[in-house]
């Protein structure tokens, strides 16, 4: 059954596209392909090290004559017969900035991103990549050549692993107890703290296991009131005051 199969997978590793931490664009924009590219295009016995690449048609990246451009190589000339594009360090960085300025402002007016097509129909990537002047050296009849990065190139690279959710949570939790003798409402005598921690994880599984969990309206009954997906521990530790 296809379209019952996702009940029976789940994603280790995938990103989700509400997060304003610069430091995690930066991983994930710096993790495109870099390295030694074998290509047909080469002199033989030779290889090209490319460098943060996102390829137009990465599926046949290996049949390509050029190689991507990069800032040394770019110009209107050279970038229609290439395969795409490398980015400098500092281009990610800059890139990586332009997407988290752009979620914030998002999330300021309008809440998160609540699915993929929302956050791809908005053109977050489209308008941080236009931000950070990426494609500046390129004249404009020419930003749609594969030498110019696009929102597309960018999601094509990062899809497999796209979130508009997550569904593994680190909770934390504190309590104390208060001297019921010597405690007053404005000063407090407290005898104990205690800090906790859990991962916990949301599953496929319905707390309730006889109702359906592809019918998008269960209906609740007093006997089997609806509580949706279990909810999974999946670690627990106690807190010191250095954990915190």
């Amino acid at each position: 059954n296809s379209e019952g199969a996702a009940q029976y997978l789940l994603q280790a590793g995938s990103f989700n596209i509400n997060s304003v931490s610069q430091a995690a664009w930066e991983a994930i924009l710096g993790s495109r392909f870099g390295g030694d590219w074998d290509h047909e295009g080469k002199a033989t016995g030779t290889t090209i090290s490319l460098n943060n690449t996102f390829f137009r048609l990465p599926h046949g990246a290996q049949t390509l004559t050029n190689p991507p451009l990069d800032n040394t190589t770019l110009d209107d000339d050279n970038s229609i017969n290439t395969g795409g594009r490398q980015l400098t360090d500092p281009q990610v960085i800059d890139l990586a900035s332009a997407i988290v300025a752009a979620i914030e402002s998002r999330a300021a007016s309008n809440g998160p991103f609540r699915t993929l097509q929302e956050f791809i129909n908005e053109g977050i990537i489209a308008g941080a990549i236009d931000s950070a002047g990426i494609n500046s050296g390129l004249s404009a009849e020419y930003r749609g050549t594969p030498a110019a990065l696009s929102q597309a190139d960018v999601i094509n690279a990062i899809v497999p692993f796209m979130n508009a959710r997550s569904d593994t949570f680190l909770i934390r939790a504190y309590g104390d107890v208060e001297n019921p003798i010597t405690s007053t409402t404005a000063s407090p005598v407290i005898e104990g703290r205690a800090w906790c921690e859990a991962v916990v994880q949301r599953v496929t599984d319905m707390v309730d296991p006889n109702l359906d969990r592809w019918d998008p309206n269960p209906t609740p009954t007093p006997t089997s009131p609806y509580f949706g997906r279990k909810f999974k521990i999946i670690s627990f530790r106690w807190l010191t005051t250095d954990d915190l």
